[in-house]
């Protein structure tokens, strides 16, 4: 009985959600209804600054590089490590 109610609240719940299905692509839909690029804005958000500078990006683009390097050369401890990469190509990002 509980599991019934729960079902029939989690239908209620997804038909009432304020998703626009025209403009939420089903790529988005299809992990959620409630994805956050199908809800509708956030009015009481201010956001204060956006993008990614220049400085930021190279750092990203360092901590990447630096991090597949790492796997490559079988470094990577993390869950047990793995073996060198024989075949990685060498196409670091920058």
């Amino acid at each position: 009985m509980i599991a019934l109610i729960s079902l029939l609240l989690l239908i209620g719940l997804q038909a009432s959600s304020p998703v626009d299905a025209k403009k939420c692509p089903e790529l988005y839909r299809r992990y959620s209804a409630q994805h956050t690029f199908c809800l509708p804005a956030n009015n009481t958000c201010s956001i204060l600054k956006r993008g990614v500078t220049d400085k930021d990006k190279k750092l990203i683009v360092k901590l990447h590089n630096d991090y597949r390097n790492k796997v490559a050369t079988g470094q990577e401890s993390h869950a047990g490590g793995m073996p060198k990469a024989a075949n990685m190509l060498g196409n670091d990002l920058g």
